[in-house]
């Protein structure tokens, strides 16, 4: 599975990505691939009528994009193949429309390089989570992660993580790193 979250419907890139995913399952291949592409469209009103501040994840007014893709055996080189089509699915949707980002959210779905769109004038690479739910990699790429995910609550979560988890036991998906 790959998310990407788009600010509104876009015809041409979901006829784009569409046309593509048809001729992925037109090809014979071993795998069989079978690809699906659903876009979860419903009112966020309610959801974003609650303060950031209220929550410890951030909210962002757009729905999601799920790039789910399965087949028929578990070798390496098919699960190879099917991040390379869900990636080149997901590059049509994110190309073509400058307000798309790839979802933060669910970072856990992509075992391969995430890109975050820029924050603050960067553009941050978060490393491949292994299949376990941990973050492999650099600290700081897991630190921006969670700052990303958590937004202007990372620093309140990092005062709650001091005072409850000092030595930092709990530090999976999205690791707080606790306040000095």
């Amino acid at each position: 599975m790959k998310g990407v979250a788009p600010r509104a419907p876009h015809y041409t890139t979901i006829a784009q990505a569409q046309s593509l995913t048809a001729e992925i399952i037109k090809i014979p291949t071993p795998e069989g691939f079978r690809i699906s592409v659903g876009f979860e469209y419903f009112p966020l009103r309610k959801v974003l009528s609650v303060p950031p501040s209220a929550t410890a994840f951030r909210r962002d007014p757009v729905p999601n994009a799920l790039i789910m893709i399965v087949w028929g055996n578990d070798r390496k080189d098919s699960i190879v193949k099917a991040r390379e089509h869900a990636d080149a699915i997901a590059e049509i949707l994110v190309g073509s429309q400058a307000d798309m980002t790839q979802s933060v959210g669910y970072a856990n779905y992509s075992a391969s390089v995430l890109l975050i769109a820029p924050v603050a004038g960067k553009v941050i690479v978060i490393v491949p989570l292994d299949p376990e739910g941990g973050v492999l990699g650099a600290a700081e790429a897991r630190e921006e992660k969670s700052k990303l995910v958590f937004a202007e609550n990372y620093p309140r979560l990092q005062e709650i993580k001091k005072r409850y988890d000092p030595t930092n036991i709990f530090n999976k998906w999205f690791p707080i790193t606790p306040a000095s």
